[in-house]
C-alpha cells in the first residue's frame, strides 16, 4: 500500500469557509467530489500541495491524498483533510510515495523511468535535473508496463525535500 491513499473524482462544488461564517482558517476550503463510491468532502488548508498551484474548480477531475492515521470527522459524506492535490483529467494517474534510489515505490508496484521530457521541480516551481534517492514524491503518469512492478515515464515529479 501506498504511504498516502488516495480519492478520485470530479469536483462538483468548492465553498470558502470565510464565506460560510466558520472560524477556520481564511485560507480553507470545502470540495465537495462525486468518485465511484459515492460523495466525499476534502477539507483544503493553506498546508495542501496543489499541483501546479492551478485553481480547483467545480467540473476538475482531481485525485486528492491524505494522512490515513490523522484524525478524521465521523460524518457522511466522509472528510478527508486533503495533504495533496492534482488534477487528472483522462487517464492521467497520480500517486504520492516514497521511493528508494532504484526510484521504486514503497510497496515495490511502481518503478519510475524518466525521460528528457520528465518535469521534475521541487514544491515552489524550481526544475531540478535529478531525483535524490529515498524521496517524498508527487509523480503524475499516463501509461505503464503491465509488469509487476509497472514501469512509467512520469509526465511530471515533484521533489519534496527532506527537512
Amino acid at each position: 500500500m501506498n504511504a498516502y491513499p488516495s480519492i478520485s473524482g470530479t469536483v462538483r462544488t468548492v465553498t470558502s469557509l470565510q464565506d460560510t461564517g466558520s472560524s477556520m482558517n481564511f485560507c480553507s476550503f470545502l470540495l465537495d467530489l462525486q468518485t465511484a463510491g459515492g460523495p466525499v468532502s476534502l477539507l483544503l488548508t493553506s498546508n495542501t500541495f496543489v499541483q501546479g498551484c492551478e485553481p480547483i474548480m467545480p467540473g476538475d477531475s482531481i485525485t486528492a491524498f491524505y494522512d490515513p492515521d490523522a484524525p478524521m470527522v465521523l460524518i457522511y459524506p466522509p472528510r478527508y483533510t486533503a495533504l495533496a492535490i492534482a488534477k487528472t483529467g483522462q487517464g492521467v494517474q497520480a500517486v504520492l510515495d516514497v521511493f528508494d534510489q532504484e526510484l521504486m515505490n514503497s510497496d515495490g508496484t511502481l518503478r519510475l523511468n524518466p525521460d528528457q521530457n520528465t518535469q521534475i521541480r521541487t514544491p515552489n516551481g524550481q526544475r531540478i535535473q535529478t531525483i535524490p534517492g529515498d524521496s517524498f514524491l508527487l509523480v503524475l503518469y499516463s501509461s505503464s508496463t503491465r509488469s509487476i512492478p509497472a514501469i512509467t515515464v512520469p509526465q511530471e515529479i515533484t521533489v519534496f525535500c527532506k527537512g
